[in-house]
């Protein structure tokens, strides 16, 4: 795997989720514009794990939701983090199908975010990077 190529993909995802947020005019409302495919999600998955990518887990919004950025690795010592993608638990595959109990996230997108934001070395990164630490589910939910 090329990590610059799979960074740029990230990337462009992102833009394709996040049109709004890449216009020059933006102004701070996002709007989920799709779901992930399946194929997406796994290769989203082959990435983070591949090229051991820092993520950082969020709520989603005032109301409960979880959410999960992706950043690409520093290309040299000193450079800070920048994010490469961000989702939240309605672009999860299959998301407009599933029930999502008020003042809580989606349990499907807290098991595939949780799995990379959660393990010991990612809360090690997070640490190191300044980031928001990993908490409990509970503390994502309203």
């Amino acid at each position: 795997m090329d990590e610059e190529e799979d960074t740029r993909w990230l990337e462009i995802l992102d833009s394709e989720l996040w049109p709004e947020r890449h216009r020059p005019d933006f102004y701070g409302l996002d709007n989920v514009v799709r779901e992930l495919t399946q194929d997406e999600w796994d290769r989203v998955a082959r990435i983070i794990e591949g090229h051991k990518l820092v993520t950082e887990m969020f709520c989603s919004n005032h109301f409960g939701g979880y959410g999960m950025n992706v950043y690409a690795n520093p290309v040299a010592p000193g450079v800070p983090l920048c994010r490469a993608l961000r989702l939240l638990d309605n672009h999860i595959p299959g998301a407009s199908q599933m029930e999502k109990p008020g003042g809580q996230g989606l349990d499907e997108a807290w098991e595939l975010f949780s799995r990379y934001t959660h393990t010991e070395q990612n809360k090690k990164w997070i640490e190191r990077f300044g980031l928001r630490r990993s908490e409990t589910q509970v503390h994502y939910d309203y």
